[in-house]
């Protein structure tokens, strides 16, 4: 993922680990990053499996909130 630094993205989106942030309205860095993503290899991987455990991790907290909600709201 390249996204901007606006908004709630980057509360998600941490750079170098599951993405890529450049500052907003900044194309040359924008393009600059995909050009990164697409051309090294070891980066793709790891930018991948941060993606992978934020989505483990965020499932996992939404698990846990289903189940609270389960158990101590009926």
């Amino acid at each position: 993922v390249v996204a901007s630094r606006v908004g709630g993205i980057p509360d998600v989106l941490v750079h170098e680990y599951n993405g890529l942030l450049v500052e907003p309205r900044d194309v040359e860095g924008l393009a600059e990053a995909i050009v990164r993503i697409v051309s090294d290899d070891k980066l793709k991987r790891r930018l991948i499996e941060g993606g992978l455990a934020t989505i483990r991790r965020t499932r996992e907290n939404e698990i846990e909130k289903l189940l609270s909600k389960l158990m101590f709201e009926n």
